[in-house]
């Protein structure tokens, strides 16, 4: 005997087929309404723009990178297009979002390697800024949360550094400023303009220094320039010889030459230690003098004759007898040459014997040809 299905059942299956897609329909809704509010009240804090953000976590070289120099060093430099959140590791360390309406952008440093840097006797104060120009807007990677801009070097031979923009910019370029010159790189196809750090680009890495050995040269004979009638013995460390010259348009601490000039930087090595013969002097005949000053002139135009700095870089030392390093500066007309390096020295010596009663001295003058210099 069939059993009939009660009619209430059927009826209650049908109802519940009816609402099914309206009831499926009203939990999605409830879901989207449910995120929105979690999304709503995201309650991290925004970043201010311009704020800066180094990724530990250096990802892939970027495309389209343009080279720029520091006084002291090539990179290159790049950007990628703007986000909306900070690579995952960085978000969840900062736990920061983007400006209101805004983004980040990564910038991405390359160290190239080291170029020669010209110091003065003066410490160095680094003037050196990298800035992201997004949309005309300049924001520094620099400053206590960016890069630390200094001869030490960046971090990593890669560094990535994320900023803060407001909106989301299409017109993105890197500005490396030194002593206010300006070198723009358009990270849209990695064109640049190099400005007068042009110069400071055009000289050897030290890589090529260091592969060219020793440049050293003799500063040649020297003449005596004082009117005393005593002989002075040939040093024992060897004579005056030039250990490194060039040309560069900037110094440390003294920023550029003036436009339209440039700096001849030259580094001479002299005896530290001498000896004078005194024929007639009694009771000893051999007098032990050291170098106590050393002064250069440049020839050629009377305005590029004196330094306009001199750096007594230290002495080597080497027992009795030994060499002191001084570096002189001139600033002279860009490409043009120069007159002959004239270097002088004057030697102070007091006889070591027991009843020697006054102190000597020699001027002693090398000239360096100007077709020696750079």
């Amino acid at each position: 005997m069939t059993r009939e299905r009660p009619a209430g059942g059927t009826t209650r299956s049908k109802r519940l087929e009816r609402y099914l897609p309206g009831l499926i329909g009203f939990v999605v809704i409830a879901i989207a309404v449910g995120i929105a509010i979690v999304r709503q009240i995201d309650d991290r804090p925004r970043a201010e723009p311009g704020a800066v953000f180094l990724n530990p976590d250096t990802q892939n070289p970027l495309p389209n990178a343009g080279t720029v120099v520091f006084p002291w060093a090539r990179l290159s430099v790049a950007t990628a297009a703007p986000r909306d959140e900070l690579p995952d590791g960085l978000r969840e360390s900062t736990g920061v979002r983007a400006p209101e309406g805004g983004s980040f952008v990564r910038v991405q440093l390359t160290d190239l390697g080291t170029i020669a840097f010209a110091e003065s006797s003066r410490p160095y104060l680094a003037d050196v800024d990298v800035l992201l120009r997004a949309n005309g807007a300049d924001h520094t990677l620099s400053g206590p949360d960016g890069l630390d801009l200094d001869r030490a070097g960046l971090p990593d031979t890669r560094n990535d550094v994320w900023v803060a923009v407001e909106g989301h910019p299409q017109d993105l370029a890197v500005v490396v400023r030194i002593g206010g010159e300006e070198q723009v790189v358009d990270t849209s196809d990695g064109s640049a303009d190099l400005g007068r750090a042009a110069d400071l680009a055009a000289l050897p890495s030290a890589e090529d220094q260091q592969a060219k050995g020793d440049s050293t040269f003799d500063c040649g004979s020297f003449v005596r320039t004082d009117d005393q009638r005593f002989a002075v013995r040939d040093a024992e460390s060897g004579e005056c010889r030039v250990a490194d010259a060039q040309r560069t348009p900037y110094v440390g601490d003294l920023g550029w030459a003036e436009p339209g000039r440039e700096f001849v930087v030259v580094t001479v090595l002299l005896p530290l230690r001498r000896e004078f013969d005194i024929p007639a002097q009694s009771p000893t005949k051999v007098w032990h003098a050291m170098a106590v000053r050393t002064s250069a002139t440049l020839g050629g135009q009377p305005d590029d004759a004196t330094p306009v700095d001199t750096w007594a870089r230290g002495t080597d030392d080497g027992g009795r007898f030994g060499t002191q390093a001084t570096q002189f500066i001139f600033e002279v007309p860009r490409a043009k040459a120069t007159g002959d390096l004239t270097v002088t020295t004057r030697y102070r010596a007091r006889g070591h014997g027991p009843f020697a009663a006054k102190n000597l001295r020699a001027d002693l003058a090398w000239t360096i040809a100007a077709r020696k210099l750079a």
